[in-house]
């Protein structure tokens, strides 16, 4: 059924004789969702609130211009019907990409994300490598000699990282040799993955896994 304003008025399924669902969005729905959802076997009932105020085409309980929904919001918890919120339940379902980069980046920051491995090999026994995420898209950390601190850019799961700058120190061969494999895959890192053990992997254009850290919620190992 299609209202005047050419929007979906209400939509149901047969099921044998009887309607299995109901999908409602005004009042006049209600005598619908009523016939759906009485009986002993009874069919599932929707309403679609409409409360977003800047639609052109509302369905609210004092509707500037639309149709009203007030009595069936108000039966709605006794027949069992669900209520989905337009203005709120699409968000969710249809996220702003900006707001998802920000959730992606939000459960990143605050450990200290301590690393594991380089290109699947285990690093140097207490290096003390890690790497912090920060607000603002700050990154920062130690390659087990060197301190080290730049940008990070975060779209979904994709990841970049740097410019990064880094102290000068030297060190024992070995912690040399894995700060060099550390700064070079960084580079080369575009996404990242949670793990099911809940590490993070930081993976290159060939999805392989090039660096591997385990968060250290206690903070950075000095």
């Amino acid at each position: 059924m299609i209202a005047k304003q050419r929007k979906p008025a209400g939509i149901c399924r047969q099921i044998g004789k009887r309607p299995g669902f109901a999908f409602g969005i005004f009042d006049s729905d209600k005598q619908m969702l009523d016939g759906t959802t009485l009986g002993l076997t009874r069919g599932f009932g929707l309403i679609v609130h409409h409360a977003d105020g800047e639609r052109e085409y509302a369905y609210e309980r004092y509707p500037n211009y639309g149709a009203e929904l007030d009595v069936a919001l108000d039966e709605a918890k006794g027949w069992n019907w669900v209520i989905v919120d337009m203005a709120e339940d699409w968000k969710a379902v249809f996220t702003n990409s900006k707001d998802k980069d920000a959730r992606m980046f939000d459960a990143i920051v605050g450990p200290t994300w301590t690393l594991m491995s380089i290109d699947g090999l285990s690093v140097v026994d207490q290096s003390n490598a890690n790497m912090i995420f920060g607000v603002g898209g700050k990154v920062a950390g130690n390659t087990g000699v060197n301190r080290f601190s730049g940008t990070v850019e975060v779209c979904g799961n994709r990841i970049a990282l740097g410019p990064l700058a880094t102290t000068r120190r030297a060190g024992p061969p070995a912690l040399m040799a894995q700060e060099s494999s550390f700064l070079k895959a960084m580079s080369d890192v575009v996404a990242m993955k949670f793990a099911i053990d809940g590490t993070l992997d930081l993976v290159n254009a060939n999805d392989k896994t090039i660096l591997g850290f385990a968060a250290n919620r206690g903070g950075a190992n000095k």
